[in-house]
């Protein structure tokens, strides 16, 4: 249902309509994938984004638009959310008033140039290099910019910047940035420049150890066929190696890919236990879902005890019993055996209430400064991206760390 007044919108702006409406989940997606504090949009039109941020869990949003009568009707459709803040203005005037008001990184969303129609244009068709230069003088650095439509860069309607421009430019605001093409309206069509967080390594471990490296590379051979990737390995052990946690925990375990790493450096270290939770159980894994979801039939066909049985065969043979806990059962029953969580994976129940219910019953075990890794954000169940609820409640109190796999992982700090 459209939650607009259509009397606001004339009828020769369908097609942009539509043209947002195609991109919406994929351009949610990419909101819930890089959070911030703050969410800052160039180029409102009819609210769509604003709506999309609130749906990420951003808990300060700022639109500006340029056109009188979008800029009105997004201040009805968002008159009872008081974290949307609607700004009437070229985004080259209103940009540095809303800087001043930033006192964290923030998700940028860049999109207010000229699309025809009855879209506004200022004194240029982009404003684009005019709002990187605001950014620039921030004093943080560290700001999260998503560029939409950047397959028209070197054209007339993005007048005639290029690619490199945008990217030099955004070199010169900080060096470290990554760039990251997410899918827009057209693959890649969303430029994504990101700073990792430094903050892994609170006790300064060196990982070039050779033990440690080959240990490292071990574990990346052995899991190479499995569902845990080499990038989330050596992430897994490398956060282990570096703050050395008495309390691990994994929620949903199934063949023990990503307890391996974590289980491994801790017999490394000799120090430290991880729980491995898991029910291995059909009928647990597929309760929340709904009938025609095709996970149901996949997950109810699975052998659970095969799988547990190549588990627990793993675990002897890497000789980790000492540093690893299995725990057969729901990880709602399991809660009541674990306080005091160092590092914390979610990675069980792929609906929508089973990993909201985790991260209720979890969260709050987690100590202060802890980390949580929330795996397979990407995963469908019952026609939605199931986990994005959870993230977002995890997002308000905690800070993002490391974003893996093109955002289907990511580590936050509890705050």
């Amino acid at each position: 249902m459209l939650l607009f007044n259509l009397k606001f919108i004339p009828t020769f702006v369908t097609s942009l309509l539509i043209t947002q409406l195609l991109e919406a989940s994929t351009t949610e997606t990419i909101f819930v994938k890089y959070p911030n504090k703050y969410f800052i949009e160039s180029g409102s039109f009819v609210g769509d984004g604003i709506q999309m941020a609130i749906n990420a869990g951003f808990k300060i949003i700022y639109s500006i638009e340029l056109k009188e009568s979008f800029y009105e009707n997004n201040l009805l459709r968002f008159a009872f959310y008081p974290f949307v803040k609607s700004l009437l203005g070229d985004s080259t005037d209103m940009l540095p008033i809303v800087l001043k008001e930033i006192d964290a990184p923030a998700t940028f969303w860049l999109d207010g140039h000229y699309s025809g129609s009855d879209t506004a244009k200022g004194s240029s068709n982009t404003p684009l290099l005019a709002e990187l230069n605001h950014i620039s003088h921030h004093p943080i650095k560290t700001h999260t910019i998503l560029i939409d439509d950047i397959r028209q860069f070197g054209t007339k309607e993005m007048d005639f910047i290029t690619l490199e421009d945008v990217l030099e430019k955004i070199r010169s605001i900080n060096p470290n940035y990554e760039f990251i093409y997410e899918d827009g309206y057209k693959p890649g069509d969303v430029l994504v420049a990101i700073v990792q967080s430094e903050q892994l390594n609170k006790n300064n471990f060196s990982p070039s150890e050779k033990p440690f490296n080959d240990l490292k590379k071990d574990i990346v051979n052995y899991l190479k066929d499995s569902w845990c990737s080499q990038e989330k390995t050596n992430l897994l052990m490398d956060l282990i190696l570096f703050n050395q946690p008495e309390i691990c925990v994994e929620i949903g375990v199934f063949s023990g890919s990503s307890i391996l790493p974590v289980a491994a450096t801790l017999k490394y270290l000799n120090y430290g236990v991880v729980f491995a939770i898991d029910a291995w159980s059909n009928q647990e894994m597929t309760k929340n879902m709904e009938d025609n979801d095709p996970n149901k039939s996949w997950w109810s066909s699975i052998n659970m005890a095969e799988i547990k049985k190549s588990f627990e065969q793993m675990v002897n043979s890497w000789e980790l019993q000492s540093f690893c806990k299995i725990i057969h059962n729901s990880s709602q029953i399991a809660a009541n055996e674990i306080d005091n969580i160092d590092f914390l994976h979610l990675d069980g129940d792929y609906s929508e209430n089973g990993s909201l219910e985790d991260v209720l019953l979890y969260f709050p075990k987690v100590k202060q400064n802890g980390y949580i890794l929330i795996s397979n954000l990407h995963m469908l169940s019952n026609k939605k991206y199931s986990k994005q609820k959870a993230f977002a409640l995890l997002f308000k109190d905690c800070e993002v760390i490391r974003r893996i796999e093109n955002g289907n992982a990511v580590l936050l700090r509890k705050l």
